[in-house]
């Protein structure tokens, strides 16, 4: 419910009505959907919106016949779908977050990857973000018996760091891990019958070479799109050195951010870092900023210790943890 509450509080100004409807909405003090009508942000009537109360609500607004006409329309084909707002409520509570198998990590992203969500790690190279990518995108794949979200994962790999060796090597170790905390009968049958090839099976890897490659692969996903999880790593090498003209630059960014937005499943990617003024900046730019729900910066302070920080999240304060990177894979400082 969380996510379908952020979603729907979009602002005015970002709706496709005509201008001068926009205006009048933005003259009366509108300025986000759920201004409009209060029944949208709350799902209520048992998760559905009523028709009738938004239809109430568009006629107290002191707008033209015409323009009362159009904004209701537009509500009630955007606002008022029993399949999608119940849809959507039903398969979010039906998919967990995937978590990283660090418990301080995973509640630094409040509890884990959400469905339906944009992260993005930066950092350095060797701060552990195509490591962070691996275990995610493996632990994608754990059967639900173990609140997992058993389904496929797609790693676009734009700097050619993915490695089989890894994935297999973190997926032995998680493979032992749920044999070890098997309790119940179904547990231990679904565990021993489970597979190293069975989870890295699930695993589909696509190397990238340039922008246009990337593009054309997310165009396919918004077709259809099965996958758990769409990790890209990195998304700031095609779009940081290639482009001689910024505002197409910019302009295929925001296509690709409306894009992953719309996937509807999990996405993770990897943006990187520079200096600048003194500073240390991200390299899409302060307009690719608002694309990601969560932003976590990564940084290694020893060999395997690493920390994560939180640079922007909806639903937690911003802090920092510390996780390790051992050869089973991302996991928790030993107690």
């Amino acid at each position: 419910k969380q996510w379908y509450q952020r979603r729907v509080r979009v602002l005015t100004t970002s709706l496709p009505l005509p201008h001068a409807l926009i205006k009048q909405l933005i003259s009366a003090k509108l300025y986000h959907l759920s201004d409009v009508t209060d029944n949208v942000p709350l799902a209520k009537h048992a998760g559905l919106v009523c028709q009738t109360k938004i239809k109430e609500d568009v006629e107290k607004l002191k707008l033209s016949a015409s323009h009362k006409a159009i904004l209701l329309d537009y509500l009630r084909n955007h606002c008022t779908m029993p399949s999608f707002v119940s849809g959507v409520q039903e398969e979010e509570n039906d998919l967990p977050p995937i978590v990283t198998f660090s418990a301080q990590l995973d509640a630094l992203l409040n509890g884990g990857v959400h469905h339906r969500e944009v992260l993005e790690l930066a950092g350095d190279p060797g701060s552990g973000c195509t490591q962070v990518c691996h275990q995610i995108a493996l632990d994608c794949t754990i059967p639900a018996l173990f609140s997992g979200r058993e389904k496929r994962a797609l790693y676009i790999d734009c700097d050619g760091d993915s490695s089989a060796t890894r994935f297999r090597q973190m997926g032995e170790a998680a493979l032992a891990h749920l044999r070890k905390i098997a309790v119940s009968e179904a547990e231990r049958e679904c565990a021993a019958s489970l597979t190293v090839e069975k989870l890295l099976t699930d695993i589909n890897i696509c190397r990238c070479t340039d922008y246009t490659q990337l593009l054309a692969l997310v165009n396919v996903l918004c077709e259809e799109c099965d996958y758990g999880v769409v990790v890209i790593d990195s998304l700031a090498t095609h779009f940081r050195h290639e482009f001689e003209d910024m505002r197409l630059r910019t302009n295929l960014l925001a296509q690709l951010a409306n894009k992953l937005h719309r996937l509807g499943t999990s996405v993770v990617l990897v943006n990187k870092v520079r200096m600048g003024e003194g500073t240390l900046q991200l390299c899409l730019g302060e307009s690719w900023s608002h694309t990601p729900h969560r932003r976590i910066y990564l940084r290694k302070t020893s060999p395997e210790l690493y920390t994560a920080s939180s640079l922007k999240s909806p639903d937690k304060e911003c802090s920092t943890v510390t996780f390790r990177i051992s050869a089973s894979g991302i996991r928790d400082l030993p107690t």
